[in-house]
């Protein structure tokens, strides 16, 4: 599948097949739920003071929750 660059908002695009393609060299369940991605977890609910946070990876046809904050 080829895919073009998509608008999303004025002076962005994105190459989805490019996005698409670095996502899949990472390994994401060794990325799952990580010291760091904790951490920024932790500092995201923090931040907003919020009891939860999510790190979640959007493709194509998913979206993976790769860290959290429970």
């Amino acid at each position: 599948m080829t895919s073009s660059p998509t608008r999303i908002a004025a002076g962005w695009k994105v190459d989805e097949a490019a996005r698409a393609a670095v996502i899949a060299a990472y390994e994401l369940e060794a990325l799952r739920d990580t010291a760091a991605l904790r951490k920024i977890a932790d500092f995201a609910a923090a931040l907003c003071g919020c009891p939860v946070s999510l790190i979640s990876l959007v493709e194509e046809t998913r979206q993976t929750f790769i860290a959290r904050r429970l």
